[in-house]
């Protein structure tokens, strides 16, 4: 699963989505143990401690034209996602 928020959402209401993000973060980290948390972008990889088990974690840049020249696609986000949660058929994602 993930989770994603619509851009104009945000600036509306940016303290209470916080909360609630911040909630649901917490909530899968402590009653999910397969799940893989996906951290790209500073603001994301600042939910870090929200999760409980660290290894579970992989962090990268955020994914946009700007960020090729920063190693979006040298460092195998996908493939450290798969080490944790096993192999993905990515036909069907």
């Amino acid at each position: 699963c993930f989770l994603n928020v619509n851009e104009y959402l945000i600036s509306i209401t940016n303290d209470s989505l916080g909360t609630f993000t911040n909630a649901v973060i917490d909530y899968i980290s402590n009653y999910n143990e397969t799940c893989a948390f996906l951290l790209l972008g500073k603001p994301a990889q600042g939910k870090k401690t929200y999760i409980s088990d660290k290894s579970r974690i992989v962090k990268g840049v955020h994914p946009s034209p700007l960020s090729v020249r920063y190693g979006f696609f040298d460092h195998d986000i996908f493939i450290n996602v798969e080490n944790i949660v096993g192999h993905i058929n990515w036909d069907t994602v």
